[in-house]
């Protein structure tokens, strides 16, 4: 298992709804009904795919080891991408509260879903280049092979660890139906 090629293909499939999730708010800017079940799938990928599952194995095993091994926690690289994942969440939640307000949503509330959304993705987007371009790159070249195969080695714990394999069972139907909008 190469973990950076996991991650990667993670990322693909993090553009792709954040593709269909731009659209849709694009869509709800221009006057399309309200659609509080469309949002809160969108959320739900969010928290179990990209901040459970992918964010889980950045921080926990990734990023903990790039640590260990002399990358600063506090500033730098690591840092960004730590205080990037708070950002993502605080406007996740956002979202979620807004998913949850009663019909139909007033115009102020739309507004706020439209501009959390597109807030959501641009920084999702740039967060995913940043790591893609620099943070990993630098791991690649800064971890040696045995850190590279205990990494490999946690990610298939992570990934077969019961409740982690009973999230990613549970939302793939979702995944599957967010990438074909």
């Amino acid at each position: 298992m190469n973990p950076i090629q996991v991650l990667m293909d993670e990322h693909q499939r993090i553009e792709s709804v954040m593709k269909r999730l731009s659209s849709w708010s694009r869509g709800l800017a221009g006057g399309e009904q309200d659609a509080r079940s469309e949002l809160a799938e969108f959320v739900e990928f969010i928290q179990s795919f990209t901040d459970t599952l992918h964010h889980g194995k950045e921080e926990e095993i990734l990023f903990a080891t790039m640590v260990e091994r002399g990358f600063s926690r506090q500033q730098g690289p690591i840092a960004v991408m730590l205080s990037e994942h708070a950002e993502g969440r605080a406007l996740t939640a956002t979202l979620r509260v807004l998913s949850e307000c009663p019909a139909p949503w007033t115009e102020e509330e739309r507004s706020k879903v439209v501009r959390a959304s597109r807030a959501f993705v641009d920084l999702l987007v740039a967060h995913i280049e940043k790591e893609d371009q620099i943070l990993y790159p630098m791991a690649e070249s800064r971890l040696s092979d045995t850190d590279w195969d205990e990494i490999g080695r946690r990610f298939e714990l992570f990934e077969s660890d019961a409740k982690n394999a009973e999230l990613r069972r549970k939302i793939a139907p979702l995944i599957t139906r967010l990438e074909g909008r």
